[in-house]
């Protein structure tokens, strides 16, 4: 799993897939919006993320950066 932050987006690679996530930068971590974890970046843009990969990519995420300075949050 590979994760690139900006001030507004997280973009989160993972088994040959990326998708976007909006969210903010915040001092210590991102907070994310889970509303905005709909599709996957093209070439896979038609395919809807489901349910139960964006609430293992929230599992993942939180995981990766549990014992790290940079904290990603989800509401």
């Amino acid at each position: 799993m590979e994760v690139i932050a900006t001030t507004s987006n997280l973009r989160v690679e993972i088994a040959g897939r990326a998708a976007n996530i909006q969210g903010e930068m915040l001092i210590d971590g991102f907070l994310a919006y889970t509303d905005t974890m709909k599709y996957w970046e093209p070439p896979y843009e038609s395919i809807q993320i489901e349910e139960r990969i964006k609430a293992e990519l929230i599992r993942c995420l939180i995981k990766e950066t549990k014992n790290s300075n940079f904290k990603i949050r989800f509401n």
